[in-house]
């Protein structure tokens, strides 16, 4: 399925879909070899795929529920909690929480990815805290700098990823649509339909 986007030139398109084993997806993470998801319903279950056709590889419970994004980075894998406000920094062999901030803002932590030692972290909040994006200092919790949404429309930054140069966001209620923004302003570069409508998560 092709997907127009706003950039010249340029169409995004499905090349694979495989469902998730996790009930509610809320997280997707890529550690250069396997694919790692995490449901955002009741449970703490983390799931490692198989990128060719999805299977499960691993399945760890964690003792925190309600997941919200899922990153790998510096050799960890990162998730935040909507019951707890926390950000978590994971190992991966075992996968086990060894370290945890408060997010540094008064909203709930959603999108998460890693950017050359810090985290990017969207917060679902209310008027004027309403999807900013966060760029935070894992070792210290402290926000390095700040972005609102593109052109103050979104209020929710539920995916977040990170390719060097822009940042990728999906906002849940947003016409379904996934953002390229600009990580030092938050201008839109571009935007493309979500293949999944309104409900793009990880």
């Amino acid at each position: 399925v092709g997907a127009a986007s706003t950039g010249p030139g340029r169409v995004a398109q499905v090349v694979q879909t495989f469902p998730s084993p996790a009930q509610y997806s809320m997280g997707l993470a890529w550690d250069g070899t396997f694919l790692w998801v995490c449901g955002g319903v009741s449970d703490g279950v983390i799931y490692r795929l198989d990128p060719r056709d999805g299977s499960i590889l691993g399945n760890y419970d964690i003792p925190v529920h309600k997941l919200r994004g899922l990153t790998m980075g510096g050799g960890y894998l990162w998730t935040s909690s909507w019951d707890t406000e926390e950000i978590y920094k994971l190992t991966v062999a075992p996968v086990l929480i060894v370290d945890s901030f408060p997010a540094p803002f008064p909203g709930k932590p959603h999108g998460l990815t890693w950017d050359n030692g810090s985290l990017w972290i969207g917060e679902e909040g209310k008027d004027d805290e309403a999807g900013r994006i966060h760029r935070v200092d894992p070792a210290t919790g402290v926000i390095e700098r700040t972005i609102s949404p593109p052109g103050g429309c979104c209020n929710n930054p539920r995916g977040i990823a990170w390719d060097g140069k822009a940042l990728w966001v999906g906002y849940q209620a947003t016409s379904g649509r996934i953002f390229r923004i600009d990580p030092a302003t938050g201008v839109r570069f571009e935007s493309f339909e979500a293949p999944s409508g309104h409900y793009q998560q990880g």
